[in-house]
């Protein structure tokens, strides 16, 4: 840490027995900032009077952390006058990283692996071997072991003709209610072994019970009314216009998938009739210099409540949406949103472009959470208009 610490060292704690000398240079090691001591565990008293017998001032702080990063990390906190007593009592067991220095008083501070909810229990997560993975991310996320042991599958019933047959008549049906994931999954298989797809649902209905319902629609491109506002905004829109972006060049903005629609529109000469949002790409995708593209969009979403029964809105200038309780914002990698009610959630699309692991909580986040807080909501959200989608200025206020 730069504020307490400009220089650190890392030392084995555990020499060979064999050598009649020791080979660490504990006179220079004892003026290091910051000292990292490996496999010391039987050795930390003789670490502990080598850096004392070389100056090291007796308050200086120590940590010995065991298993660092995982569920079952144990870590014990001292100074060189008490920490051979402490790991004692404590029956810390190797192996152990030792560190030495002021920067182990920064643990109360920095910490934030450890201080999960479910830290340091093991669970036993026995879905099925498909959907255990996202029982087992939450878990970790909040700071459990998770350990997988399916004791069930879920197998398709024996209806293949009877399905067959419903298939074929898909078009005469006025709903498609899905109850479950599975459902969900088992359907589309038996789409694709037909050589169909989502577009022979065509004008029938769909309904789906429960998020994990939904979100598996989505992946088969089928999203609610105002899901897909969501779903559509989690990966870089990419886009390239033959004879406008050479191959393999990449312009590094934030675009909304919104303004694909108005590209598309542009390009093919369509008119845009229902003043659709969104702004074509073509100068983006020239590298126009004199371009005013930001690198972020904001977005914000109505919560159905108070919505009227078909699902629309139609707002005067001026007018707030009811019920608003959805606000995003999108830069570069990572996103930012707010469900009102304290539900806050921090996504690095890059690494977890499925969302699965919110680093609202993540120590080494917080800035980056708190700047991206502080920009979305830097106009009252009353005002932002409802499903102003322009790049840059979405949901920006009226």
């Amino acid at each position: 840490h730069r504020k307490v610490a400009a220089s650190f060292a890392v030392v084995t704690g555990s020499e060979d027995p064999s050598r009649p000398n020791s080979g660490v240079d504990w006179p220079a090691l004892a003026h290091v900032d910051t000292l990292v001591v490996l496999m010391g565990m039987e050795a930390l008293p003789n670490v502990v009077n080598a850096v004392l017998a070389e100056g090291k001032p007796s308050d200086t702080p120590v940590a010995l952390v065991r298993w660092g990063t995982r569920p079952d990390q144990e870590t014990v906190s001292g100074d060189l006058t008490n920490i051979v007593e402490r790991v004692k009592a404590a029956g810390l067991q190797a192996p152990v990283v030792t560190v030495i220095g002021p920067v182990a008083a920064l643990r109360e501070k920095l910490q934030w692996f450890d201080t999960g909810p479910l830290f340091g229990q093991r669970v036993l997560v026995t879905r099925t071997r498909q959907q255990a993975s996202v029982l087992s991310a939450m878990l970790t996320q909040r700071g459990a072991m998770p350990i997988e042991l399916p004791t069930i599958t879920v197998e398709p019933l024996e209806v293949g003709a009877a399905m067959d047959k419903a298939l074929d008549g898909l078009s005469d049906y006025r709903w498609t209610v899905f109850t479950s994931a599975n459902a969900v999954s088992i359907f589309f298989e038996r789409l694709a072994a037909r050589g169909l797809d989502a577009r022979a649902l065509g004008a029938v209905k769909v309904c789906a019970i429960g998020p994990g319902t939904s979100k598996t629609l989505g992946e088969h491109g089928i999203f609610g009314k105002r899901s897909f506002f969501e779903a559509a905004s989690r990966v870089h829109l990419m886009v390239r216009q033959p004879g406008v972006l050479p191959q393999g060049v990449v312009r590094e903005r934030v675009a909304s998938h919104l303004d694909l629609t108005a590209s598309l529109m542009s390009w093919t000469g369509t008119k845009n009739a229902h003043n659709l949002p969104g702004r074509p790409l073509q100068a983006l995708l020239a590298g126009d210099p004199d371009l005013a593209w930001k690198d972020e969009a904001r977005m914000e979403l109505t919560r159905s409540v108070g919505l009227p029964k078909d699902g629309e809105l139609t707002l005067a200038p001026g007018d707030a949406p009811p019920a608003a309780g959805y606000w995003c914002l999108r830069r570069g990698d990572w996103k930012y949103s707010d469900f009102g009610g304290g539900q806050r959630y921090l996504f690095d699309l890059k690494t977890d472009p499925s969302e699965r692991l919110n680093r609202i909580d993540d120590g080494t986040t917080q800035d980056m959470a708190d700047e991206m807080a502080a920009s979305l909501h830097q106009g009252s959200p009353k005002t932002w208009a409802f499903h102003r989608t322009e790049s840059g200025q979405e949901g920006a206020p009226k």
